[in-house]
């Protein structure tokens, strides 16, 4: 199960691939949410994909690596925000705030 507040709509990837073409097509305009490992093409790799394209859109990337030097240093060489990526396994506070954080505040989380 999902649970969103109703202000906002949710759409579902299952690969790399699946993913930059329904950020294509959903044109969010606050957060991209993506495993960092997908089947196809990875994460990040999905998430420099779409970027151009959706330029204002944060992107929170889950992963068991988040705590990697070689991930992190991934991260801050492809320009993205380290503190959006949650330590696996995350609590929902933790998602909540990032979800603040990166410019969606009408997300309480209640």
């Amino acid at each position: 199960m999902v649970w969103m507040p109703e202000c906002y709509e949710l759409a579902i990837a299952l690969s790399g691939n699946e993913g930059v073409s329904k950020a294509l097509e959903f044109q969010p305009d606050c957060i991209i949410m993506m495993n960092f490992m997908m089947p196809g093409i990875a994460g990040i790799e999905a998430a420099n994909l779409i970027r151009p394209r959706l330029p204002r859109c944060k992107f929170i990337f889950i992963t068991g690596q988040a705590g990697e030097p070689e991930f992190q240093g991934l991260l801050r060489d492809s320009g993205y925000d380290e503190r959006f990526v949650p330590p696996k396994p995350f609590r929902a506070h933790c998602l909540y705030k990032m979800l603040v954080d990166a410019g969606c505040p009408q997300f309480n989380g209640s």
